[in-house]
């Protein structure tokens, strides 16, 4: 996630996560970015906070250490 937080606050905005996503994967529309979004935003602050993906990854049963998260 550091490599994504561009404005280095803890968290990932629209912004940041389409610029990191756009990057790696061209072929993904904005339309897609965005549910994407959305669903690990579950505050809907426009932020993904490190809780915020944890909770996914557990949901989904993906193990990860906070490491990775941070």
């Amino acid at each position: 996630m550091e490599g994504s937080d561009l404005k280095k606050n803890g968290s990932i905005d629209y912004t940041e996560w389409l610029v990191a996503s756009a990057h790696k994967h061209e072929q993904l529309s904005i339309e897609n970015l965005q549910f994407v979004f959305d669903f690990f935003d579950e505050t809907k602050t426009g932020h993904i906070g490190h809780s915020e993906i944890s909770k996914v990854f557990k949901e989904f049963n993906i193990t990860i250490d906070d490491e990775f998260v941070e």
